[in-house]
């Protein structure tokens, strides 16, 4: 496995359930089905794929880590 690229991304409060399309989005969702809502957005063009190499759950804020793996 060789690392090229990576992206931290900061996720509002409230939102999990994070993965990455085959269409090369990042999205997200509450979990909560009394409020929810989905957070989509494209990400750059990888070398290989962007994976979901760890999350961080420090100080309040909730981070995901991705990684360009080719």
């Amino acid at each position: 496995m060789k690392i090229e690229n990576k992206l931290t991304i900061e996720l509002p409060k409230g939102f999990m359930n994070c993965s990455v399309t085959t269409c090369n989005h990042f999205i997200a969702d509450t979990n909560d089905s009394k409020n929810w809502d989905t957070l989509k957005f494209p990400l750059p063009k990888p070398i290989g794929e962007w994976l979901i190499n760890g999350y961080n759950g420090d100080k309040g804020k909730f981070e995901v880590e991705l990684v360009d793996q080719t």
